[in-house]
């Protein structure tokens, strides 16, 4: 990644990131002193806080990332009284004191939450209760994060490379050190997250893989990994639930579950699949812990972990692609220094220490997501769930929370971070070719069909009008074509996907494609009672239903929509100028002025938005 230094001022860049009003000179941050452990707080770094945001809708998280790094380690949290009383693990809020694990993937600043993949436990003894975390003890920085647990006296250390996360677990109190590895880890209480699928197995007396197939957002997010020790494994307790059983039981094996499971294509004969096989599903678990034992001793464990998105060799060779053995604090100063290159690039004139913490802080999350997901051999997870080789020069990147970051976070990046902002461009189109649609809220090669209109377009307008150079003439046709298919309903695209029909959800397909465009188009509008059929019960009585089928059942939200899709039509029209074609210009052009039949446009008072009928 290469950064041009910018000097900035605190007013036009505190305003592009709605920061203003803080003007107190105190800062939680130690100014002179040091950094656990070991790096020099005189740096950009200390002015990064890693725990604002997590409080609340906030949904951020205090991991040592690295800037764009793959993997997230960061604790998760567990609710004593959720899912019904029986306790469930959740995500990170400073004002629980419960520990559930330490996760390796997380979604960082969205509404809600996701992944939160492959818990990992230090204790001692037989406390596998969820520990007291001793707040006084927890340091959450840039590069590292670090915590003491009350009832084993565990201290556990957190850091990361771009595929690798290394945690190193102190053990206090002696005995024997044991870490537990929860490969289900659902955060049921908050998002409803499900594991279709498990496996694990352990490779020898150091190494352990495994992967979960799970659904919330993502249908059938897949996520590999593979856990080295610093010591040798002296004793395991491997517990299973095949999904066919209703609990975890002991299992005397050293591999439990399908290492090649096939999403929906297990259980629905799918084109160019071969028909499930009913022996293969018999195999099928969905929940697997294991508690391995290293033995008395002095020394810390420390565990590297590595993931990939597309099959365990992936995530070894990610593991062995990384030089730094088991030296911890070396990964600390590596992943720091990497900060330094990013957020050092930014000077700030004319700012208070309140300013500066805000300031850097909002700019240290905008290089969190979206973040590269490709191994390092270049192989990635497409759109359509398949396993592809990136083309030179070509990065997958995930986590596009687009209809977030479209108005403010995406534009920054075209001025500070060009290159990057023109990679997402191709990466976007790239999607659409393994995909069929641009995603609108991407998630790990999975569409979610979170949040309203096709807000891709406009993050990929935004790069090719301020630097139209850098693409060529048949990349703007291929914008063109994507945007034009995204903005459109057309069922015979989502119909063979693999596939989001889905017990828990729903079909999904419904909400990465919607009508609301075609309503625009026809009427100048999108009708507030579409979703409504003429005779059913819990419609207004005053308004007429127009639902014909089940997919008008999703075109909701008619103002949120109309206007929306209003401004990302526009986006499209500049598209089109930029590929030559006049007439997809006026079509789109024309589709963005539907935006006035929802304003009330009134020179003697302050302009609303109404809906069709007068509604405000």
């Amino acid at each position: 990644m290469t950064f041009k230094r910018n000097v900035l001022s605190i007013a036009v860049l505190l305003g592009m990131v709605a920061l203003t009003g803080c003007n107190s000179d105190s800062s939680n941050n130690n100014d002179g002193n040091t950094l656990e452990p070991g790096l020099s707080a005189n740096t950009v770094l200390k002015y990064v806080d890693t725990l604002i945001g997590t409080k609340g809708l906030g949904n951020v998280n205090p991991s040592p990332v690295m800037p764009e790094g793959m993997i997230q380690p960061s604790p998760d949290n567990y609710d004593p009284n959720g899912w019904n009383g029986k306790g469930s693990p959740s995500e990170y809020d400073p004002s629980n004191k419960y520990l559930s694990g330490f996760t390796m993937t997380h979604i960082s600043g969205a509404g809600k939450g996701d992944l939160n993949d492959f818990a990992f436990l230090p204790y001692s003894d037989f406390n596998t209760n969820a520990p007291t975390m001793n707040k006084e003890t927890e340091t959450a920085e840039v590069g590292y994060y670090s915590v003491e647990l009350v009832e084993t006296g565990v201290k556990a250390e957190l850091t990361a490379t771009d595929r690798v996360a290394f945690q190193r677990f102190t053990f206090n109190k002696g005995g024997d050190r044991k870490v537990r590895i929860d490969l289900q880890h659902e955060l049921l209480e908050q998002y409803g997250n499900h594991s279709r699928n498990i496996y694990y197995k352990r490779l020898n007396d150091t190494t352990v893989v495994g992967a979960r197939t799970s659904n919330e957002w993502g249908q059938w997010q897949t996520v590999f990994f593979v856990a080295e020790f610093s010591a040798p494994i002296v004793e395991e307790n491997l517990y299973a639930k095949l999904a066919s059983e209703s609990q975890l039981s002991p299992v005397d094996a050293t591999e439990i579950g399908l290492a090649d499971y096939r999403g929906y294509a297990e259980h629905k004969q799918m084109p160019n699949e071969p028909a499930p096989d009913a022996d293969r599903l018999a195999k099928r678990a969905n929940d697997v812990m294991t508690h391995l034992n290293f033995g008395a001793g002095s020394d810390p464990i420390t565990v590297k972990v590595a993931i990939s998105g597309t099959s365990v060799e992936g995530a070894i060779n990610n593991l062995e692609a990384d030089t730094n053995g088991f030296d911890f604090d070396a990964v600390v100063a590596k992943n720091r220094n990497a900060w330094i290159d990013v957020l050092g690039e930014f000077e700030l004139e004319g700012a208070k220490n309140a300013d500066k913490t805000m300031f850097y802080t909002s700019l240290y999350r905008t290089f969190v997501a979206p973040f590269v997901y490709q191994d390092v051999d270049g192989k990635y997870r497409g759109m359509d769930g398949k396993v592809h080789q990136a083309e030179a020069g070509f990065t997958n990147l995930s986590v596009y929370s687009m209809w977030d970051t479209f108005r403010a976070s995406h534009p920054l990046k075209t001025i500070i971070d060009k290159d990057r902002a023109i990679d997402y461009a191709h990466d976007l189109l790239n999607k659409f070719k393994t995909g069929g649609v641009l995603p609108k809220w991407e998630l790990h090669s999975d569409y979610t069909g979170e949040m309203v209109g096709y807000p891709a377009v406009s993050v990929i307008a935004d790069i090719m009008v301020k630097h139209p150079e850098a693409f060529t003439q048949a990349d703007f046709e291929l914008a063109l074509q994507a945007a034009d298919v995204s903005a459109n309903f057309d069922e015979s695209i989502t119909e063979s996907w693999v596939p989001y029909r889905d017990a828990w959800n729903g079909d999904k397909r419904f909400t990465v494609m919607t009508r609301h465009g075609q309503y625009a188009e026809e009427l100048g509008y999108v009708p507030a009672n579409v979703k409504w059929s003429a005779g059913e019960e819990n419609k207004p009585a005053y308004a007429e239903g127009l639902k014909q089928d089940k997919y008008d059942e999703l075109v909701n939200e008619s103002v949120a929509y109309g206007l929306e899709n209003a401004y990302y039509d526009w986006t499209i029209a500049q598209i089109a100028k930029l590929a030559g074609n006049d007439e997809m210009f006026v079509r789109y052009m024309k589709r963005s002025e539907t935006f006035k039949a929802y304003f009330d446009y009134n020179p003697d008072y302050y302009g609303k938005l109404l809906g069709k009928n007068n509604e405000s």
